[in-house]
């Protein structure tokens, strides 16, 4: 694991309802622009954020360490790009929220959907991870879901399994309001877990350096525990 620090900025000792982790590799004005939207939305009492620089150039780590919204996280710094997974780890260990959720840096939320979605977890203890309904910069539904990669898959696509069996296969590009629905795989860029679940399972795996095939792994995980 590589080295880190962590710097505390007048942040309470006892336990937190949730634990935002947020990943920045040299665009810290990207993972501000994110930390203001959680500031924005989530309500603060009860909420930690953790700023992950993950080995990023001098000057944008004091972009971090300097803004005015560096009161409202704690910022943990690796001195190398440890990638998706063990950076991601850098910060949860800094954590001690019931409910872990990891963003993206490049991610704006536009209203309080991660609450809504810790009271659902609450609620459904058999559930190991979820994330919310995403929209592009446009602000149109994007895919937020993958099926099972394999063999048939890479064969055939998923439009054919999912025109032939929309039960187990639903279209990723349908609009999902409203109601959940179980998939095999969430995409990366919004991942929320109950911490207890994403420790029983060890969390993310630090050999895999991208965090595309790091969502697939640690759902498939979440799925064979249950």
């Amino acid at each position: 694991m590589a080295d880190y620090n962590i710097k505390d900025r007048h942040f309470k000792l006892d336990m937190a309802d949730i634990s935002i982790v947020i990943l920045n590799f040299n665009s810290g004005a990207l993972t501000l622009r994110c930390v203001e939207s959680v500031v924005k939305y989530v309500p603060e009492n009860g909420r930690e954020i953790v700023v992950v620089d993950n080995g990023s150039r001098a000057d944008d780590y004091l972009l971090l360490e300097r803004s005015p919204l560096a009161q409202h996280f704690r910022l943990v710094k690796s001195r190398q790009n440890t990638g998706f997974g063990a950076g991601n780890m850098l910060g949860a260990n800094a954590t001690t929220g019931r409910f872990l959720c990891f963003l993206n840096n490049d991610v704006v939320l536009t209203d309080d959907c991660i609450s809504p979605l810790c009271d659902y977890l609450d609620e459904h203890p058999d559930v190991g991870c979820v994330t919310p309904v995403q929209l592009d910069r446009q602000l149109q539904h994007t895919r937020m879901f993958k099926h099972n990669q394999g063999i048939r898959h890479e064969l055939f696509g998923d439009s054919l399994f999912e025109r032939f069996w929309p039960e187990r296969y639903p279209r990723r590009d349908a609009k999902i309001e409203g109601k959940p629905l179980e998939v095999m795989q969430l995409n990366g860029c919004f991942m929320l877990f109950p911490a207890a679940k994403f420790w029983s399972i060890g969390g993310f795996d630090t050999n895999i350096f991208l965090y595309h095939p790091k969502s697939g792994i640690i759902c498939t995980q979440i799925r064979l525990s249950a």
